[in-house]
């Protein structure tokens, strides 16, 4: 998910930054998001919202997603909706 709006690459490399800090030892979500985000701003200076914010909107959430797939045998088509 984050990929999609940070752009591969931005996402590799702050990716990469994260686990050379934090690789051998024990981190939180936020630490992951700091070096995320520290990339995405270098990248994207003019970004309009952080990667925390993107993701506490996702990682705060109890509970589960409920994903329903529905197959069409005859068209071969697939509907997913949550």
């Amino acid at each position: 998910m984050m990929e999609h709006f940070m752009t591969h690459e931005t996402f590799r490399k702050g990716l990469s930054t994260y686990l050379s800090a934090h690789g051998n030892r024990t981190a939180e979500p936020d630490d992951l998001f700091a070096n995320l985000d520290s990339q995405y701003i270098q990248d994207f200076p003019n970004r309009p919202v952080s990667v925390k914010t993107v993701m506490d909107t996702w990682t705060l959430q109890s509970g589960h997603p409920v994903i329903t797939i529905t197959r069409n045998y005859t068209s071969g088509a697939i509907t997913v909706t949550q």
